[in-house]
Parts: C-alpha cells; sequence; structure tokens
C-alpha cells in the first residue's frame, strides 16, 4: 500500500511540475516586455549575436555575454516584486525565445541608457592592470555597486594557502557597457 503512495505522490508532482511551464516563463515574458520597453536598440543587437556561453573562465566573455548585462541593468529595478530584493532570474535562453516571440516591426532608439558597468579589480601592486583579481558588473552613475553580480579570483601563496582581494582593496578598472556588447573606459 505505501508503495502504491508513492507512486501516486511522484505521478501528481511529476503531472504538476509539466504543466506549470507557463507559469515559469511569466518571469521570462515580462523581461522581454521591460527590454523591447526600454533599450530596444540593444536588444535587438543582442539577438542578433550567438546565445552567450554561461561561463568564460579566466578568459574575456564575448560581446553577447556582456552585453545582457546591460540588458539585466535597464530592468532589474523595475522587475524587483514589492517585497523582494532581486527580479525573477535571467534565464537566457527563454528570454530569448520571449524576446524573438513578440519582437516588435520597427526598432526605436533605446529609452535611456542603464550605466551598465563592469569594473576589473587588481591587487595594488599591479599597476600595469594585467591580472584581474575580480570582477563587479553593475548599473548606475557612481559604479560603486555590483548590483548584476560578483566574482573574485584566489591565488596561491607562496607560504601555502591563498591570496585574495579583501571588500574595497586593490586598483579598480571601470568600463560602460555600450549597446553592442562592447566597452567605453569611465
Amino acid at each position: 500500500m505505501s508503495r502504491a503512495w508513492y507512486f501516486a505522490a511522484f505521478g501528481l508532482v511529476v503531472g504538476l511540475t509539466a504543466a506549470t511551464p507557463a507559469v515559469a516563463g511569466r518571469n521570462d515574458d515580462a523581461w522581454a516586455q521591460c527590454l523591447w520597453e526600454k533599450v530596444p536598440v540593444s536588444t535587438s543587437n543582442w539577438l542578433a549575436l550567438p546565445a552567450p556561453k554561461h561561463d568564460y573562465g579566466l578568459g574575456e566573455p564575448e560581446p553577447a555575454f556582456v552585453l545582457q548585462y546591460r540588458l539585466k541593468a535597464a530592468c532589474h529595478s523595475r522587475l524587483i516584486p514589492a517585497g523582494k530584493k532581486w527580479p525573477p532570474s535571467f534565464n537566457t535562453n527563454a528570454v530569448r525565445k520571449a524576446l524573438i516571440a513578440i519582437r516588435p516591426a520597427a526598432v526605436p532608439a533605446d529609452e535611456a541608457d542603464p550605466l551598465a558597468y563592469r569594473c576589473d579589480l587588481f591587487f595594488e601592486n599591479d599597476t600595469e592592470m594585467k591580472a584581474v583579481t575580480g570582477t563587479d558588473w553593475g548599473y548606475g552613475a557612481s559604479q560603486d555597486g555590483k548590483q548584476l553580480g560578483s566574482s573574485r579570483l584566489i591565488f596561491a601563496a607562496k607560504g601555502g594557502g591563498g591570496v585574495g582581494l579583501t571588500e574595497g582593496a586593490g586598483i579598480r578598472r571601470c568600463r560602460t557597457i555600450q549597446s553592442d556588447g562592447s566597452y567605453k573606459d569611465a
């Protein structure tokens, strides 16, 4: 008898999960609607590029990956639900599909520059800024936040263990993200 209940419960869970893709898609639709409204040129440029990979390790990410941070910046604050700290997740493939489904016939100019940026961090003795030790992605005129993500690298120390930048330390070089996924020095 308990085995029958297990299979019934499993079937119910699978059935409910399979029956709710539209609910999950509402977030992607919200992102798509906002992006076409706020940054249609950037959005159109992003769709013209191949879908970005999820991770670039230590390498320089391609323009499609960079440009999606400009897109996130344009709608990040607007899509945060009341009582929450973050907007719905930005599922790259699902958002691309939602954008294609509601693509406008003509692409107007971007409503405003979301002021998206990438700040690379370097150790203080790396005055030539050759070895990135961390990256902050954010938006806004002050370029001191990291609303869209942050990463820090840990390096092996001579005596063992690891060495990395502490919060607020090091040299910071920020670049704004343009509507084609390129950078402009801030």
